[in-house]
């Protein structure tokens, strides 16, 4: 009796405290489930190999350096550490993948057709990177799966979720996999190793934990061709998509014709510097009478749909290419470099340009066509190479400083740089070459040479022009040099060009 008195007490107290919203701590207790927090985790193979039946006292390192082999008479082998994952649990692990970019197949002749290959556990993690074929690890295997093995220049992502789990599970840190020739293998496949020079194709094995999500993108290309068109001032309002059908799928410059390009840049696949990047066109013919201007075009936010000669997107536009014409009828490339590392720099990731053209022969019904997006093959391309190299990325980033302190190379008024310390802490040594350091009057000593190898600028005399000029500039850092060609107007004294010339038209005039 006196313990149903003193529940119904402590029942009542709760309750009143409840509507107070006072809560005592541990005197209620819910029970939530604990979620792993949501993470992709990526892992670098601690150690890779291949070996080689055929040659079997070579290892890795005197076969290829840079990548890997598996099918017909190659072995790869990968270890991995799963102390990354830290303590996630078995259940916590949603999806493994190992991740591997194809750099070629070998599926040449009828009989070779075929490039899947085995990959399995192998309980023996003690090899290294030098191992040979003589002295490749023993072990038992287990059987994992068979990859496709796919072609050239793609991705390959191997589901290995209930393997990952059961490691896991049975807190096995460490681990080998072995790649190997399935049974109807007849090719094999080149896979990228963690030294090749693009880190968007470096393997690893991806582990989401939790509810992350997967947003690795599934090809290598680092661009693609968003839209294409043409305008023409003979249908001025005909947009560019009617105008490219009735051309047979051709884009068309003349003196009254041009074209504009749209690239798009995948950011995901830019994991390093842009070292290089080149737009490729192939013209359907030679054209020797037309001259062609290619521009950048700051103003992105057009479409071919919309896009007619009266209906030119406005906005800012940057010369980068002219040609008197074009000798080459297989294709030729821009190179886009600078401007590819500035808009993926600054966060940008599209790219528009404008090839205009003129006549050089008033008489001339010539005009350069190239082939279009209707030709996949040979559509407009914009081709982007990275690094992740601690040296090249310094003098990548060194190379868009060279003006220094000077606003601009048409306004050259201050010294150049003869060095430049990288956000990296890597150090870049520039040196200037120009022909005119080393003319009889300056290695004699009779006058200075406008700019020296150190940068230095000797500018002309104030009652002289301002000088135009191209010199070489020399960046090198570690082990890693390139060479950069710079045209730069250096002005005169105090900036000032030529002030006898108001005496000289004087002169003149009488």
């Amino acid at each position: 009796m006196q313990v149903g008195i003193i529940r119904k007490i402590i029942g009542c107290a709760l309750a009143i405290l409840l509507v107070l919203g006072i809560v005592p701590v541990g005197l209620l207790y819910f029970t939530t489930p604990v979620v792993a927090e949501g993470r992709v985790v990526k892992i670098s193979p601690g150690a890779e190999t291949f070996v080689y039946s055929d040659a079997k006292n070579k290892n890795k390192s005197r076969l290829d350096e840079d990548n890997l082999l598996v099918g017909n008479y190659w072995n790869t082998y990968f270890r991995f550490d799963l102390s990354a994952i830290g303590n996630a649990k078995k259940s916590d692990i949603s999806q493994a993948k190992l991740r591997l970019a194809v750099i070629w197949d070998g599926r040449n002749e009828p009989d070779e057709t075929d490039c899947s290959f085995n990959v399995s556990y192998l309980d023996n993690n003690n090899w290294g990177d030098n191992m040979t074929w003589s002295t490749k690890p023993g072990g038992e295997e287990q059987y994992l799966c068979t990859a496709a093995g796919n072609g050239s220049d793609s991705i390959l992502e191997i589901d290995l979720s209930e393997f990952i789990r059961k490691a896991v599970g049975n807190d096995e840190k460490v681990f080998t996999l072995k790649l190997s020739p399935s049974v109807s293998n007849t090719a094999p496949v080149q896979i990228a190793s963690t030294r090749y020079s693009d880190p968007s194709y470096r393997p690893y094995l991806k582990i989401l934990v939790g509810d992350a999500v997967d947003t690795d993108t599934k090809t290598l290309n680092k661009s693609y061709l968003d839209t294409n068109g043409y305008v023409s001032k003979a249908e001025p309002n005909t947009n560019s998509n009617e105008l490219l059908y009735k051309n047979n799928g051709r884009l068309a410059v003349d003196n009254g014709s041009a074209v504009y390009l749209k690239f798009n840049i995948e950011p995901k696949n830019i994991l390093g510097a842009v070292e290089d990047a080149r737009i490729f066109l192939r013209p359907i013919g030679k054209s020797v009478n037309t001259k062609i201007d290619i521009y950048y075009l700051e103003n992105d936010g057009w479409n071919s749909g919309e896009l007619s000669y009266n209906n030119r997107p406005e906005g800012e536009l940057s010369l980068i290419k002219s040609y008197n014409g074009l000798e080459v009828s297989g294709g030729f490339s821009v190179d886009v470099t600078d401007l590819v590392y500035k808009l993926v720099k600054s966060g940008k990731y599209t790219a528009s340009f404008l090839i205009d053209g003129t006549q050089t022969d008033p008489a001339s019904t010539d005009s350069l066509e190239l082939y279009s997006s209707y030709s996949h093959e040979f559509a407009p391309s914009l081709s982007v190479s990275v690094t992740d190299d601690k040296n090249m990325t310094a003098i990548r980033e060194a190379i868009m400083e060279l003006k220094g302190n000077n606003s601009s190379f048409d306004n050259v008024t201050s010294d150049l740089p003869s060095s430049y310390i990288a956000e990296n802490g890597e150090r870049v040594t520039i040196k200037w070459d120009f022909n005119d350091n080393y003319s009889l009057g300056n290695i004699l000593g009779f006058r200075k040479s406008v700019i020296t190898n150190s940068g230095q600028i000797n500018p002309p005399a104030f009652f002289e022009d301002a000088k135009t000029i191209q010199a070489k500039a020399i960046l090198s850092s570690g082990s890693r040099t390139l060479e950069r060609f710079v045209t730069m107007t250096i002005q005169p004294e105090f900036g000032v060009p030529n002030r006898l010339q108001i005496l000289k038209d004087a002169v003149l005039g009488d």
